[in-house]
């Protein structure tokens, strides 16, 4: 929680202190209203729970609840100052130092229930680099777009099926339908499927203790 959901969460709350402490001195040189943005960096692991991940997934969860509620929060401080907006990102897996890090470090169930158990080089070549998810992540921001899952479809069908207080992108007609899909249809599958991999791994563990 101290790594991914306090360290966002203070970060904020002091971003949020000093701008609007700021704005009661008065407008910009340039008389346009400020834009002031915040971008919470989370994790599609938000939007789901998998063995191996139960330190990880819950501090995320709580990151998007702390991005939800503040998107509705900062509208109270805009004013002919200030503009101010939250932004929150989902990226699933990237090439990056973290993420060679976790491959030495995850259980082979969440290897492969991620589809992460081959060789490190067919990796880099299936997922995208740290910077081309940066890219993704500011064009986002730039069209006003609050959640934001650009790298990944994945991870893009997921919150379809788990919106809750988030606005649905654009008209919100494909986020609907494709939610419909995933609920009825993906889900089902995945978990079932999931579930007999954790059930298989317990089988093969008691076998060999």
């Amino acid at each position: 929680m101290k790594n991914n959901y306090y360290s966002s969460a203070y970060a904020a709350k002091s971003l949020i202190d000093m701008w609007t402490a700021d704005d009661k001195k008065g407008g910009s040189q340039s008389g346009q209203p400020r834009l002031r943005q915040i971008i919470f960096i989370n994790s599609a692991a938000a939007f789901l729970g998998i063995p191996g991940s139960i330190a990880y997934t819950p501090a995320k969860c709580a990151v998007r609840a702390l991005a939800d509620t503040l998107r509705m929060e900062v509208l109270r401080y805009n004013c002919p100052e200030s503009t101010y907006t939250i932004h929150c990102a989902f990226p699933a897996d990237f090439v990056s130092p973290g993420f060679v890090l976790e491959q030495k470090t995850k259980t082979p169930l969440t290897k492969r229930i991620q589809g992460l158990d081959r060789p490190f080089e067919e990796l880099e070549g299936k997922f995208p680099s740290s910077e081309k998810v940066a890219s993704l992540i500011i064009a986002a921001v730039d069209r006003g777009e609050f959640i934001i899952c650009e790298d990944s479809f994945a991870a893009s069908a997921l919150f379809t099926n788990m919106t809750g207080p988030s606005p649905k992108r654009g008209l919100g007609i494909v986020d609907s339908l494709m939610g419909l899909l995933v609920g009825w249809v993906v889900w089902p599958v995945l978990r079932r499927r999931w579930e007999g991999m954790c059930r298989e791994d317990g089988e093969a563990s008691r076998k060999q203790a």
